[in-house]
């Protein structure tokens, strides 16, 4: 590439804007420039963008300025020196760098160069939010122009519909508005892509796998480039809210796009966002979000970052403590959910609930002390607290567990009735419920397989063990004599391969027993 400059192209008249020995002086920023000094004084930012693309100055007017991380310039010297060139040449107000990221300090070729064609390039240090600066020039840009501001309320009203006839399609979508009054402000062909890819106006269509592939790929907010046929520009402009993506805009410009269209389009992309975000916080639509959650976690549908991404809307995030509660009561058990639930509000409490007969399920995410004073003083109630998961893709464990303590039903020594916790098992009674529930099921009909043709020893069994090993009380449950039933027990040893004086078998029996719902678990 020749070292030669390009003519800089015609600067506008300044309306507005900062000067960038003002910008250089904010204290919080800690800016430093190392080039250029002497026009620092009467060099106008009219704006400020961050890049990391080929040829930024595509997409911006002159006088702006160009604040880089330098991504796609480390170690290419070349590449440094071409950058300087081309702002140069097209009348940019300067190179921002934002070292510590992929150097500890600004490139020697940019500065450089920079010395060279007398072009301002200043270092913003690794502490300063890039995103501070660019909202500094863009504040001072709109403070000084009330033109410019003027301009940008006409555009807002006119792409929010307050200036537009009431002749528009009554089933029109806001976010389908917004494209068709996009599309007479801007010279590209626009079309609306949501997150599986699938075009959504116009016309229904199918993106490409590869294009698709690429968007997937791209960070959650970032422009995103298109490869495109015959010289012709494509974009692809994001639109998400908080931690999720929505889907795009995609744009195609026959040639170079006018420098006026990005911004524009990136303002539609915002106000996209907008009403996708506002729509999934509304009360009405967090209520069915929540329903529809514990619905997917109870059904064991498979987990995925789609479930994470719309359990975070309703305050839930990986990592942190949660624990499936039972919640019912003798009299009226809905109500004493609703009792706890203004609790769980009222502390700001991230949780899910669904009714289920007299029974209320809910997952709630707080850590165990937070839990322990919620509930360690409830009356009138029953709570059943599973074990402690801190990720969505383990609810069945803590549901499984909560649901066995409701099986084993309480026992005469629980210090608190009310409230039962998964920990305040017995070792047998943990360690049973530890297990995976299928292959518990399948371990106890394979261990009693011997027994199941036969009724009344499984009977004698069961009664045994039932009456803590006391065949006298056995015998009396079964109205049968005590020899009648030793002789029964006797024939369940033969079949069973061992006495009932083994503690592991009868350890054994009792897991098996309660698995199969003919003995309680204790």
């Amino acid at each position: 590439m020749s070292d030669q400059v390009p003519v800089p192209a015609e600067p506008r008249p300044r309306r507005g804007g900062v000067l960038l020995s003002d910008l250089m002086a904010v204290p919080r920023f800690g800016l430093v420039l190392h080039t250029a000094h002497a026009r620092a004084s009467t060099t106008v930012a009219l704006g400020a963008h961050s890049v990391e693309i080929a040829e930024p100055t595509r997409w911006l007017s002159p006088g702006w300025i160009v604040i880089t991380t330098g991504m796609r310039l480390r170690a290419n010297v070349q590449a440094q020196r071409a950058l300087v060139r081309e702002l140069a040449g097209r009348g940019m107000a300067a190179l921002g760098y934002a070292s510590g990221v992929q150097t500890r300090g600004v490139p020697a070729a940019l500065i450089d160069e920079g010395e060279r064609l007398d072009f301002p390039v200043f270092e913003i240090p690794l502490e300063t939010a890039v995103v501070d600066v660019i909202d500094h020039v863009r504040r001072c840009a709109l403070r000084d122009d009330p033109e410019f501001l003027q301009q940008m309320v006409d555009t807002h009203a006119h792409l929010a519909g307050i200036t537009e006839a009431f002749d528009h399609p009554p089933d029109e979508s806001p976010e389908h508005a917004l494209m068709r009054r996009l599309g007479m402000l801007v010279s590209a062909r626009l079309s609306i892509t949501d997150e599986a890819g699938t075009q959504t106006w116009p016309e229904p269509a199918r993106l490409p796998r590869s294009l698709f592939g690429l968007l997937e790929q791209a960070a959650h907010d970032d422009i995103v480039t298109l490869p495109s046929p015959g010289g012709r520009t494509s974009m692809a402009f994001p639109i998400a809210y908080g931690r999720r993506r929505y889907g795009w805009i995609l744009a195609a410009w026959q040639h170079d796009p006018d420098p006026r269209d990005v911004p524009l389009i990136r303002a539609v992309a915002n106000l996209a966002s907008f009403l996708h975000g506002t729509h999934d916080l509304s009360p009405a639509h967090l209520s069915t979000l929540q329903h529809e959650l514990l619905v997917r976690l109870l059904q064991g549908r498979p987990y995925s970052e789609d479930l994470v991404e719309r359990a975070g809307l309703l305050g839930f995030i990986e990592g942190e403590d949660r624990r499936v509660l039972l919640v019912t009561a003798e009299r009226n058990p809905h109500l004493a959910w609703q009792n706890l639930s203004k609790s769980l509000v009222h502390m700001r409490i991230p949780h899910l609930s669904l009714r289920q007969e007299d029974w209320t399920i809910a997952l709630v995410q707080a850590s165990d002390e937070t839990l322990h004073g919620l509930l360690d003083h409830i009356t009138g109630m029953t709570v059943l607290v599973g074990r402690g998961v801190t990720r969505l893709g383990d609810f069945n464990l803590s549901h499984e567990s909560a649901m066995f303590l409701r099986m084993r039903g309480p026992r005469e020594d629980d210090e608190q009735p009310g409230v039962r916790w998964w920990e305040d098992l017995t070792i047998s009674a943990w360690m049973f419920s530890s297990a995976d529930g299928d292959e518990r099921r399948r371990r106890a009909e394979r261990f009693l397989a011997p027994l199941s043709g036969q009724p009344l020893l499984l009977d004698a069994v069961t009664a045994f063990l039932e009456h803590d090993l006391d065949v006298s009380a056995a015998s009396k449950s079964l109205f049968l004599h005590p020899n009648s039933l030793r002789y029964r027990l006797g024939r369940a040893e033969s079949l069973l391969g061992g006495t009932l004086r083994q503690p592991m078998l009868i350890a054994d029996l009792y897991a098996a027993l309660v698995e199969v719902g003919r003995l309680p678990p204790r």
